[in-house]
């Protein structure tokens, strides 16, 4: 993991605790927040690494950020009852010795406020002291829990892993077009497959987040944060849909183009939207008169 995403912390001098979703931090640290819907702020503060950075690198003049403007500015969007230790200590980016340290804590609150709502950092499948997180973290600092031994007020960050869930499965080449997928019936490699979600909040789910094509065997998936989603199929050119949700089994059907609204939760895996095609051909040509009987087209 970047040692900037722990505020420049070595790894060796920290704990953690995992938790798989927001919804599983234990609730005394939830009932120690005033703003608990500011969680999603707090973690935008952390991983953009404002501890040692120039301010003027986000328009003002006021030096260099800290990791005490880092911790004050959490404490203020989570509320201040947050901190159980008083407003008066340095760490809490209150240095009467530095008249920029207010205006910096300001600063960084302004722009999680302007750009931090939704927000939830993106990682791979990364190892975090010892234990495996998937998918997305978010990283919080909580004060007097697992504190180091040189500074009791320098706070140590919590890790929160979402775990992602799955969604897939199969575009292939429905030869009966009968809208089920039989034995021996071989998955179409190329079809780009969108994945759309309502991510400007207007009731419709119709931007799109992810697109993927379908490997040799006919096979797409996407790995995306719990929330409500609809998948979304090209139709490749010289190819017919099937028809949609045909039988009685969700997992060998045909969902059409667009599919219905997939509600995931977090680490659900949904491997049941497919989408059908097959190929026409024609047959025929001319039925003629045969003036001598012949069987054969005379001019």
């Amino acid at each position: 993991m970047d040692t900037d995403t722990l505020i420049g912390r070595r790894e060796n001098d920290l704990t953690a605790e995992v938790f798989s979703i927001y919804d599983d931090i234990p609730p005394e640290f939830l009932s120690a927040i005033d703003n608990p819907a500011n969680l999603e702020l707090a973690s935008w503060i952390l991983n953009q690494c404002f501890a040692g950075k120039d301010s003027s690198a986000v328009g003002d003049d006021i030096g260099t950020f800290t990791f005490s403007d880092v911790q004050a500015a959490i404490w203020t969007v989570l509320g201040e009852s947050f901190n159980p230790n008083g407003n008066d200590l340095p760490d809490l980016g209150n240095d009467t010795t530095d008249p920029n340290a207010s205006a910096r804590v300001d600063k960084i609150v302004e722009l999680a406020e302007a750009n931090g709502g939704g927000f939830v950092p993106e990682y791979d499948y990364t190892t975090i002291f010892g234990e495996q997180v998937t998918g997305q973290l978010g990283v919080l600092l909580f004060p007097d829990r697992n504190t180091t031994d040189d500074n009791p007020f320098d706070k140590q960050p919590l890790i929160i892993g979402v775990e992602l869930a799955k969604l897939g499965d199969r575009v292939w080449l429905d030869s009966d077009a009968d809208g089920i997928q039989d034995a021996g019936e071989n998955g179409i490699e190329g079809v780009t497959v969108n994945l759309l979600a309502d991510t400007d909040n207007d009731g419709q789910i119709d931007d799109v987040v992810h697109t993927t094509t379908t490997d040799a065997d006919g096979n797409y998936h996407f790995e995306v944060i719990a929330g409500d989603y609809v998948v979304e199929f090209e139709q490749p050119e010289g190819f017919e849909v099937s028809p949609a949700n045909q039988g009685t089994d969700d997992t060998v059907d045909s969902d059409g183009l667009i599919s219905d609204v997939v509600t995931l939760s977090s680490g659900e895996s949904n491997p049941t939207i497919d989408q059908g095609f097959y190929q026409t051909a024609s047959l025929g040509d001319f039925v003629f008169e045969d003036s001598n009987a012949d069987g054969i087209q005379d001019a």
